[in-house]
C-alpha cells in the first residue's frame, strides 16, 4: 500500500475506494492497540 493513491490501492486490490478506506483505518488501529498493549505491558523476552 505504500506508495500508491487510495485509488491506485483499490484498482490493485478490486475493491471499492470506501472499502479501502475503511480497511486501512481499521488496520491502522488494530495495529495502534497492538503496539500500545506492548509498550504498556513492557518487552518480555
Amino acid at each position: 500500500v505504500e506508495g500508491f493513491s487510495t485509488e491506485e490501492t483499490a484498482k490493485i486490490v478490486e475493491l471499492s475506494i470506501p472499502a479501502v478506506k475503511s480497511r486501512l483505518r481499521r488496520a491502522r488501529a488494530f495495529l495502534r492497540n497492538e503496539l500500545n498493549q506492548i509498550f504498556s505491558e513492557g518487552i518480555n523476552p
